[in-house]
């Protein structure tokens, strides 16, 4: 969802603008996550609802517009996906199943970013 807001700053066309992004958490479990199933597997999980906001504001000056924006406002990091490293099956080791021993990579937001944003229009 998107709200912007429009006025005349200073005899300049400005604006104000607020982005926000919203994803539920799954409401089924995936094939990975049924014990049912023949791709299931005990190390995966239902990855929780996310929010995002964004927020940026400027202004035009003749050609040139220059805004100021704050990505991930709220500066959180929930997992957004995850995967694991290669699994080779059950390793030498004591016929210790590889899913104990493998390695878990998350992805999440970036971290609170502020910026500068100038385009030049002629």
């Amino acid at each position: 969802m998107g709200l912007q807001y429009r006025f005349t700053a200073f005899d300049h066309e400005s604006f104000v603008r607020a982005d926000y992004e919203y994803e539920g958490a799954p409401k089924w479990n995936g094939p990975s996550q049924d014990p049912n199933s023949g791709q299931y597997d005990q190390g995966n999980y239902s990855l929780a609802a996310t929010n995002f906001l964004t927020l940026r504001g400027g202004t035009q000056l003749g050609d040139w517009n220059a805004s100021l924006f704050v990505d991930n406002v709220t500066d959180t990091h929930p997992v957004t996906n995850y995967d694991w490293s290669i699994d080779p099956g059950v390793d030498g080791a004591g016929g210790v199943p590889s899913y104990l021993n493998r390695v878990q990579r998350n992805y999440t937001f970036r971290p609170r970013t502020f910026g500068l944003t100038i385009t030049y229009r002629h």
